[in-house]
């Protein structure tokens, strides 16, 4: 389960917050700064967000920009992404499997490729889908990204490099 605790008052600005929330993943606790997902949560809450209890997501958020979505998506992909290639231990981490980073990492990138060429924000699996049929030589890595499961190896590692560095220079190319 993963998870972050998040004022009221913040959801209320589209600016994101400079102070540190209370983050939940891998069992952990802890406390971090927001990154460029800030937009991408905050667009997906004001339109997709279902209300358990209490108000509807869209009396509490100001609706963000598909602009501003697709501006931080950017972002995060060559602020955060692109100086991780040139880490030796990219898909290496204390909580997580480099399986389970790999898979992460080519789910995520297609995500990216696809809000980089269109006014919506889909799912990662919509958006898998999308990269599969329009950049078919990476049907296959995406496919076995999909099909990843705890316990199952991919060691793709520099195939999932080469990936990011496609993504990057699509989006940065066309944009």
């Amino acid at each position: 389960m993963e998870g972050s605790y998040i004022p009221l008052e913040w959801l209320q600005s589209t600016t994101k917050p400079q102070e540190k929330r209370v983050y939940v993943n891998a069992g952990l606790v802890t406390m971090l700064p927001f990154g460029n997902e800030w937009f991408v949560d905050l667009y997906v809450t004001y339109k997709y967000g279902i209300t358990l209890f209490g108000k509807d997501p869209k009396q509490l958020i100001r609706q963000v920009d598909i602009k501003n979505v697709r501006k931080a998506s950017k972002k995060n992909l060559l602020e955060e992404w692109a100086p991780k290639l040139k880490k030796p231990n990219l898909f290496t981490h204390p909580r997580y499997d480099s399986s389970h980073l790999q898979a992460y990492a080519i789910l995520t990138m297609c995500r990216m490729l696809h809000i980089a060429k269109f006014d919506n924000l889909v799912s990662k699996k919509e958006a898998s889908s999308w990269v599969k049929m329009n950049y078919k030589q990476w049907a296959s890595l995406i496919e076995k990204a999909e099909r990843w499961k705890q316990g199952i190896k991919l060691n793709k590692r520099e195939k999932t490099k080469s990936f990011i560095k496609f993504v990057i220079n699509e989006i940065t190319d066309k944009k």
